[in-house]
């Protein structure tokens, strides 16, 4: 459920559909006047077919466009849906969907076959095939090899507990032969005698038959503070498509038999409902939401925290029946082995491996995986613990279709070896996977051809890998080339660009046979229209550090023989390590190598790094598609799968990675490093990192920087769907899981303050709408401290990138009637603020001359035509572009824009007071030339005049003009005021220094600050995976006194009994309410002691008559989010 953001792709698995939509067919190929009909059976084990429906596309004679089908009846099978197709189709593809992508049935597409007019089909929950004639419905079972010795089994409907029954009725074979069972114990539901429904959001009455839903004001992590019982509030989930939202194109919309109504006794809202109808089944999700006539407020809000029904018991109950049973085998179990499950009632199936993947004996720790080439051999290493043998096919070039077959030898830790002597150079191999079947009605052997997942150069189309020498790639110089330095990660300013779009269009001025390339950004001296630089020089006349490139790894979405035919950003993964062919001028060859390192060595020798975007949260395609790698080399273990074994949906896309496993985690890592190594690449954007691990990123960051120490690594910090990962290990804006990783999070706060909504009419700050989400501005100011992050390099301000519409077309969008120069000075100030913002800025490539797409928000596979950059722009705005390029020349010469600690800005960044419609700020920083610079944002159409305090101040930016000189005409100031141009920034410092000829600002009269404003920032302390707050009152007279805490927390790293006296004590911050907070990151389970001091033993904490109190005590829990709060009250000081 997309609510805050829309995702910068439709699902991948839609893949074939949306290629087919873009062409057009004659309706006489289809059969004008003729229709093809389709009936369609549904059957879910539990009946529950709310939200359920169909999506249907035709696939022969001719493709064409998917759309949604609902069912209409039911019948004695389940439910059933008529659907009716113009024209003479033999073959549909159908996938069973649930609301708007909120999950599927089965993860890969299906497809109806042998049409003739019209075909009745019947399909079962869960299970590929499609029946031609009605099947029986019984329940099925999916099984799971968890340990060397243990499956588990999910029952689709659950069985009696039998009672002295050591098997409950379950068989094992294995290749015809029984496998002794040691027991089999039924897994019980939770027991949670401490189980809050006011904080749940639900709980299970009248002995679990129904579920009353509970929203109470300021229980819970719901937010919801309304107490008035006026409001309009609905339950909305998975049960009802999230009040409608498929049905009603995304919008929200009330269903009335979701309305809550107000317990006036209880002091909460209430809806019941029956278990096990409309939708409402155990593992349902929900939110609550407020309604006002025209838009939903979301409780709580934000993505993958979605609420969920589970079964739960105070321990009370006798449980008789479950639907999870753990099997216990005598012998250990092999991953390649097809175990199949059978009991009566139930439909027998093959165990997948699972858990027993992560086992120590599975782990391989090489750096061999992959191809090792030398003239005098090449060895091969492939991780396949599920394979009951693999084969190499060697073939002479990309080519011929002959090759050699070569079997390999079954290793340690699960992989397959083999060396084979002699010079290989320039020839292309595969592997050939066996697995045993999965099937209990076919034992074939089921073969797939893929190749290395570990490939670091490939045919086209990632047919074959290349065996090729590492050092023929390197162009000359390149063992010169070197990392861009940084002295702080906040010293970065990110350029996001896509590479064909850098250089495509015909006024780049590039090479006609470079444009689009990575060879585009390697010409120099290249001339627009008006000789205006571009390219590269562009670049570099602009003054950014990074560029950001959207994906440059190889994706399956665009023909790489054929780079023109199709258009896409790339977010469609495929092979990691190998680089996009498309963009290199021939795909076959190591050519993608060797000239994506030309462009970086000229990126480098122009001063600007080259960060990559990575997507380690989906691949392109699972199954046995045909770009699918990972499930044909080891099947399911690679990706995410809820307990029935169905793909989860994280990433929007089908599927997501499983960060969290051993050899998946190693994947990653071994990816990253090899890119930094071997391309010289400065820094990692993570598509959707909120669906990595903490674990993983941490390695990451440790891993890349010990090669590359100023590696800059961010990403952004949500979901696209729900995932299986725990709250408490995601890299979610706002978890602060990257406290200590200095791995920064894409700030939607700020870029939602100052543009408004991303895509609608709504206005921000940029557009006058001035008190619109005004705290989210002054904390992104801040580095968004006091908000999710701890430092400032976690936070990357921004207000668009690739995603949504372009500034420029925000504008066109959200103030239409605006003249062009008010829109261009509205994106100016939106950006001014950005750049002069603690943090790390982000801008959003062509927004320096004013991009647009269109109104294109999505243009993933637009094309040239809508992504492309027009370089006439650069004309038409040149002195837009001067603008930005002052602005960073006033950001990269003064570092109190970009301070480097949370206590400095703290310290030196105050709020100070300003007219209405502006927001100003005053920084002190002491390490600046300039230190003490007055900004004030002017968001109205009219001119302001400010009081500046006292001293001699030289005005640098303001109206059309910003820089790092001061500003030779200056009108309309007065002693003490300044006046501050409309919709636009103001920047001046203050000195006693004036160039001759130069205009100053004298200010005599103070200005009182005491009416500032500073959002203070928790401090945070330790890596553990519990978030413990301290947040401790303290008596009258303790003024602003710095508070420590000193306890047991040495073996949490820290500091240990440190009263505050020397380095590693930890400082509580105070806050505006006079209370004094501090984060520590704590082990689950761990027990620790603690007392307040003021800085050393004589100023400790005392009791109520000052007499000694014992060491404080608690023991660290997670409250179900990764967090645990402590409220404590000092009575007394020693010394007061």
């Amino acid at each position: 459920m997309v609510k805050k953001f829309e995702s910068k792709r439709f699902i991948s698995l839609l893949m074939v559909a949306l290629f087919i939509a873009t062409l057009i067919f004659p309706i006489s190929i289809l059969g004008a006047g003729e229709k093809t009909t389709l009936i369609i059976h549904y059957y879910r084990y539990n009946e529950d077919y709310q939200g359920w429906n169909l999506w249907i596309w035709p696939v022969e004679p001719v493709g064409a466009e998917g759309k949604a089908y609902e069912f209409t009846s039911k019948d004695d099978f389940g439910v059933k849906a008529v659907v009716e197709l113009p024209g003479k189709v033999t073959k549909v593809g159908i996938i069973v969907r649930k609301g708007n992508w909120e999950a599927k049935d089965v993860a890969v597409d299906r497809f109806i076959s042998g049409i003739s007019g019209s075909k009745e089909v019947w399909l079962i929950e869960g299970e590929e095939q499609i029946y031609t004639s009605q099947p029986q419905k019984t329940p099925k079972m999916t099984a799971f090899v968890d340990g060397l010795n243990t499956i588990v089994v999910k029952l689709a409907k659950k069985a009696d507990i039998l009672s002295n029954n050591k098997t409950q009725g379950f068989k094992v074979t294995a290749f015809y032969d029984e496998v002794p069972i040691k027991n089999v114990e039924p897994v019980l539901p939770k027991i949670n005698k401490n189980f809050k429904p006011e904080e749940a959001g639900y709980e299970l009455i009248d002995g679990g038959t129904k579920v009353r839903f509970i929203l109470k004001p300021g229980a819970g992590d719901f937010k919801f503070t309304d107490t008035s019982g006026k409001l309009e509030v609905y339950v909305s989930g998975t049960m009802n498509d999230w009040g409608g939202t498929a049905s009603s194109e995304g919008k929200y919309k009330p269903l009335p038999a979701w309305k809550m109504t107000w317990n006036a006794q209880k002091g909460y809202y209430e809806l019941v409902k029956e278990l096990g109808k409309d939708g409402v089944v155990i593992g349902a999700k929900f939110k609550f939401t407020s309604w006002d006539g025209t838009s939903a407020k979301w409780y709580p809000d934000g993505m993958g925290n979605d609420k969920v029904i589970e079964e739960l018991y105070t321990g009370n109950e006798k449980i008789t029946k479950v639907d999870t049973f753990r099997i216990t085998t005598v012998d250990e179990l092999e991953p390649q082995v097809p175990y199949l499950i059978s009991k009566e009632g139930f439909k027998p199936t093959i165990a997948q491996p699972r858990n027993i993947l992560d086992n120590p004996k599975y782990y391989y720790k090489g750096n061999d995986l992959g191809c090792t080439y030398t003239k005098a051999y090449s060895a091969f290493r492939l991780w396949a613990p599920t394979a009951i043998g693999v084969v190499m096919r060697l073939y002479d070039d990309y080519k011929t279709t002959k090759y050699k077959e070569y079997e390999m030898e079954q290793s340690v830790n699960g992989t397959w070896y083999l060396k084979i002597n002699g010079d290989l150079k320039g020839k292309y191999y595969q592997y050939e996977v066996w697995h045993a079947s999965n099937s209990i009605t076919d034992d074939t052997i089921r073969k797939y051809v893929v190749p290395d997942p570990y490939s670091r150069a490939t045919s086209a189309n990632s047919e074959r890998t290349l065996i090729f020498d590492p050092k023929d790639t390197n162009p000359v110089g390149w063992e010169k080339d070197t990392f861009v330095t940084l002295k702080n990660q906040e010293d970065a300013i990110i350029y996001e660009t896509h590479v064909r779009d850098f250089t495509i269009d015909d006024s780049s001025g590039i090479r006609p046979e470079y444009r689009g390339k990575y060879l585009g950004f390697t010409q120099t001296g290249t001339k627009g229209p008006n000789s205006v630089k571009t390219g590269i020089d562009h670049l570099k006349e602009l003054g950014i550090t990074h560029v950001h490139l959207l994906p440059t790894y190889d994706f399956g979405s665009v023909d790489e023989t054929n780079p023109n035919k199709t258009y896409n950003w790339g977010y469609d993964p495929v092979l990691y390590q190998n680089v996009e062919g498309s963009y290199a001028t021939n795909p076959n060859t190591i050519a993608r190598i060797k000239e994506y390192k030309q462009m970086v060595m000229a990126l480098h020798k122009a001063g600007i790094g080259v960060i990559q975007d990575v997507v380690f949260n989906h691949t392109f395609q699972i199954g046995d598609a045909k770009f699918s790698i990972f499930d044909k080399v080891v099947p399911g273990y690679f990706y995410r799968k809820d307990k029935d074994g169905n793909y989860s949906n994280a990433s929007g896309c089908g599927n997501e990675i499983a960060t969290e496993k051993p050899m998946v985690r190693k994947f990653i890592i071994d990816t990253l490093t090899y890119l930094t190594k071997e391309y010289h690449i400065d820094g990692f954007r993570f598509d959707l990192m909120a669906a990595i691990d903490r674990v993983t990123m941490a390695k990451v960051q440790e891993e890349v920087r010990k090669i590359n120490p100023s590696a800059v690594i961010y990403g952004e910090g949500w979901l696209a769907g729900a995932t299986p990962l725990d709250s408490s290990l995601r890299m979610e804006i706002g978890s602060f899981n990257q406290a200590g990783l200095h791995i920064g999070f894409f700030n939607d706060r700020i870029r939602e303050a100052i543009r408004g909504n991303l895509d609608n009419e709504s206005k921000g700050f940029m557009q006058g709408n001035y008190s619109y989400r005004l705290d989210d501005l002054k904390r992104g100011i801040q580095g968004g401290l006091g908000d999710f992050a701890t430092d400032p390099d976690e936070c990357i301000n921004y207000v668009s990138a690739h995603d949504n519409l372009t500034l420029w077309d925000k504008l066109q969008k959200s103030v239409p009637n605006e003249p062009d120069y008010i829109k261009d000075k509205m994106g100016r100030l939106a950006n001014a603020i950005v750049l002069t913002a603690q943090g790390v800025p982000f801008l959003h490539g062509g927004v320096e001359f004013n991009r647009t797409k269109f109104m294109n928000s999505n243009s993933y596979n637009a094309g040239d035509r809508i992504n492309k950059y027009d370089w006439n722009l650069k004309v038409k705005w040149y002195n837009t572009f001067k603008y930005y390029q002052g602005l960073i020349a006033l950001r990269k010469a003064h570092p109190a824009f970009r301070m480097t600690t949370a206590e400095d800005i703290q310290k030196y960044l105050t709020f100070i007071p300003t007219p209405k419609g502006t927001l100003g700020f005053r920084l002190t920083y002491p390490k600046d030339t300039w230190n003490d610079i007055i900004v004030v944002y002017n968001s109205t159409k009219k001119v302001q005049e400010i009081t500046l305090p006292v001293g001699n101040w030289v005005v640098v930016a303001n109206g059309d003009e910003v820089g790092t000189t001061p500003i030779k005409k200056l009108t309309n100031y007065v002693a003490g005021k300044a006046l501050v141009a409309p919709i636009s920034m103001f920047v001046a410092y203050k000195s006693d220094e004036f160039p001759q000829g130069f205009v100053k600002v004298v200010s005599k009269d103070p200005v009182s600050l005491e009416t500032a404003t500073t959002i203070l920032t928790p401090k945070v302390y330790g890596t553990g995976n519990v978030a413990v707050t301290f947040n401790v009152k303290v008596p009258a007279g303790t003024d602003d006194d710095v508070i420590y805490l000193a306890g047991s927390f040495g073996k949490a790293g820290l500091s240990d009994w440190n009263p505050g006296d020397k380095d590693g004590a930890i400082e509580l911050v105070k806050t505006q309410d006079g209370t004094y907070t501090v984060t520590l990151r704590l082990n689950s389970g761990d027990t620790f002691e603690y007392k307040y001091t003021r800085g050393s033993w004589s100023t400790v904490e005392k009791g109520a008559n000052k007499e000694e109190i014992e060491n404080r005590k608690f023991t660290v829990k997670d409250d179900g989010s990764g967090k645990m709060t402590i409220n404590d009250i000092v009575l007394n000081w020693a010394d007061k």
